[in-house]
């Protein structure tokens, strides 16, 4: 059985290898003197490492920011799949800074290498945006994506105490991952934490409700206590 919290995983992954690719598509078309320039996150490092060029303020600031754009995603991506060891693959907090540390790097990409040295009247605004390609923006899309998601993950289909398993009827819920696993497992087969005994839960059979001991019928549905 596939968990909430594994889909979710499946999702940031591949955002993840999506940011990866887009790493070598251009961001900004520029047209000067007749000649187009397609401008990517890739170009801007490989030109600033394997050139001499003297980088200061506001070109320095935006190759750092284009080499995070570079590096963010590939972690986040050995943290996803438990390179970084399995508590912290689902380790909310770590998914969440990392997105929001990829937002800020596009960001400051953008800004520093475009907008820094422009004045921001309308006129100029206007055509300063539309330097930005389709990837800019399928990109900054899909990290607000990856931060919706970051900031849900590790949220299973119940409400677990921590260090507690939930027994169902069809088995027991690990309380670290929300796998099922079978009612006479001791550990979990997916992430190996122990599952404690616990009574399972009185629930309505139609509609999921809990039940109390005294309860024949479910006070949601109606449907008879089975």
């Amino acid at each position: 059985m596939v968990s909430k919290t594994d889909v979710k995983r499946y999702a940031l992954i591949g955002l993840c290898v999506c940011s990866l690719i887009l790493v070598f598509l251009p961001l900004f078309e520029i047209d000067a003197f007749f000649v187009d320039y397609s401008v990517s996150t890739w170009n801007i490092v490989r030109q600033a490492f394997g050139e001499d060029v003297d980088l200061e303020g506001a070109d320095l600031i935006a190759v750092l920011c284009a080499v995070c754009l570079m590096v963010i995603p590939l972690v986040h991506l050995l943290k996803l799949t438990g390179v970084f060891g399995k508590s912290f693959k689902d380790s909310k907090i770590g998914s969440i800074l990392l997105s929001v540390g990829q937002l800020a790097a596009i960001l400051g990409f953008s800004y520093f290498l475009v907008f820094f040295d422009n004045d921001f009247d309308d006129f100029e605004m206007n055509l300063l945006v539309s330097l930005l390609t389709p990837w800019f923006y399928i990109w900054f899309v899909a990290i607000v994506v990856m931060i919706v998601l970051s900031c849900t993950l590790g949220e299973g289909e119940y409400s677990l105490a921590a260090g507690t398993s939930v027994p169902t009827q069809n088995g027991v819920f690990c309380p670290s991952c929300g796998a099922m696993n079978s009612s006479a497992s001791g550990f979990c087969s997916k992430c190996g934490a122990t599952l404690s005994n616990q009574e399972a839960p009185i629930v309505c059979s139609n509609c999921g409700r809990k039940l109390t001991a005294t309860d024949a019928f479910c006070p949601g549905c109606g449907t008879a206590r089975k």
